[in-house]
């Protein structure tokens, strides 16, 4: 082989080898991009809700000691530590769960999730009297496969009216009088 022919093949292989690395690079990149847990969230009437913060809540950093209805009711009344469990862990540890706030039409996204199972906690935004935190994706967990590159609607509830009054009896129509 001359020098001619050596040194184009040695141009070809290192153009091969730059190329295989950006295309690389380039499907790593849009794994990364498109491993995102988007959605929106929802008020009454499906009004999106804005400046609200969705956190996943590690299923681990909720302390899942079972209570009893004694638990409830006798001092020391242990269940009162159970009462919140994922706004005590939010309040606790918030700002180290993946998390993401919606905007002005209600779309959040939330990127870097670790593997695991996780809760979908919404808390309204400070100031927020309209809306209640949880939302209808808070009672049962996910895992972060099932997040990463998915979408979900979350719906949460209104606040009753300041206004609103309390209509019902005070006590159990068949064992009191």
């Amino acid at each position: 082989m001359d020098r001619f022919t050596t040194a184009v093949v040695v141009i070809g292989t290192i153009g091969i080898l730059a190329i295989s690395a950006y295309a690389e690079e380039s499907r790593v990149q849009r794994h990364e991009l498109s491993a995102v847990f988007t959605g929106e969230v929802l008020g009454a009437g499906q009004i999106p809700v804005k400046d609200a913060t969705v956190h996943l809540v590690p299923v681990d950093a909720i302390d899942m000691t079972p209570i009893t209805a004694s638990d409830v009711w006798r001092e020391p009344y242990i269940a009162q530590a159970y009462d919140e469990p994922l706004e005590d862990a939010i309040r606790a540890s918030g700002d180290k769960f993946p998390s993401g706030k919606s905007g002005m039409e209600g779309r959040f996204a939330i990127s870097d999730i670790p593997d695991g199972k996780y809760y979908i906690h919404v808390t309204p935004a400070p100031g927020d009297v309209t809306h209640l935190p949880g939302g209808d994706k808070s009672r049962e967990s996910y895992d972060a496969e099932e997040l990463r590159n998915g979408m979900m609607k979350i719906a949460i509830s209104s606040r009753p009216s300041a206004e609103a009054h309390y209509v019902g009896s005070t006590a159990c129509l068949e064992c009191h009088d």
